[in-house]
């Protein structure tokens, strides 16, 4: 059985910059320095962060 790899935020900046989880853990733990691969991961921190909240209610009059 194939194991599956873990939708982290790590693993996905990873496949994004096409480098490895580890090298994106590294660069957010400050041993190694990368611009883009930060301000990915931070993207996608605050997108993770976004779905994770209510959904404002909708009043139907403004459909």
């Amino acid at each position: 059985m194939e194991k599956e790899k873990r939708d982290d935020t790590a693993t996905l900046t990873a496949r994004a910059h096409s480098v490895s989880a580890s090298y994106v853990r590294m660069v957010v733990n400050g041993k190694r320095k990368n611009e883009a691969i930060l301000a990915t991961y931070n993207t996608i921190l605050e997108a993770k962060d976004n779905l994770s909240k209510p959904a404002e209610s909708i009043d139907e009059s403004t459909n």
